[in-house]
């Protein structure tokens, strides 16, 4: 019974640290995201619990914004983006104007070969009016105050979803970890009990 008993009680322990260790962490994680609402524990609303991620919405949120407008707002992503912008407004004017003149009474075979060219000459003359007008008007657009508004209006429980799509196999890996290090402590402690 000596050799057999010490190491089922050890074993005992470690499982039970495990456990501990595993359920303490699923708690943990859950505690990310729930319970939603602010749950009182004791009348007059002086000892409640919600979850993170719904009781500090309003900072992420604008936290959010402020990452996002100061990334959006970097020479480089502007310059990228203006110059994918240029290429789309040039496109969209020379179909439109090709589109329309070609859908006029204007209708012979000359007439078909001058009217790509006319359409390019368009729309690289009015290109650069629309996109001074574009430029001038994105200054106006606040960036940080849209992100933060759509993080706003997302449910806790899309957070959660989007949360749990990004960090999924992370979240998992901690709930094992709890399950590895609480199994570690157990073993010690079954050492230690069977020592004293």
């Amino acid at each position: 019974m000596g050799i057999v008993h010490d190491v089922v009680v050890v074993l005992g322990f470690a499982l039970i640290g495990g456990l501990i260790g595993y359920v303490t962490n699923v708690i943990a994680i859950e505690m990310l995201f729930k319970p939603r609402r602010p749950v009182c524990l004791l009348p007059g609303k002086h000892l409640c619990i919600q979850g993170l991620i719904p009781a500090r919405k309003s900072a992420l949120a604008k936290r959010l914004g402020d990452v996002a407008a100061r990334y959006a707002y970097s020479d480089s992503i502007r310059a990228r983006y203006r110059e994918r912008l240029e290429r789309e407004v040039v496109n969209t004017v020379r179909e439109t104007v090709l589109q329309r003149l070609r859908g006029s009474s204007i209708r012979s075979a000359l007439a078909e070969m001058v009217l790509p060219g006319l359409a390019e000459l368009v729309a690289k003359a009015v290109s650069p009016v629309i996109m001074s007008l574009l430029e001038e008007a994105s200054t106006r657009i606040n960036i940080a105050e849209i992100v933060e508004e759509e993080f706003m209006n997302l449910p806790v429980t899309e957070l959660e979803k989007i949360f749990r799509q990004i960090a999924g196999r992370e979240l998992r890996f901690i709930e094992l970890m709890g399950f590895a290090l609480g199994a570690l402590i157990g073993l010690v402690e079954g050492i230690v009990a069977l020592t004293i």
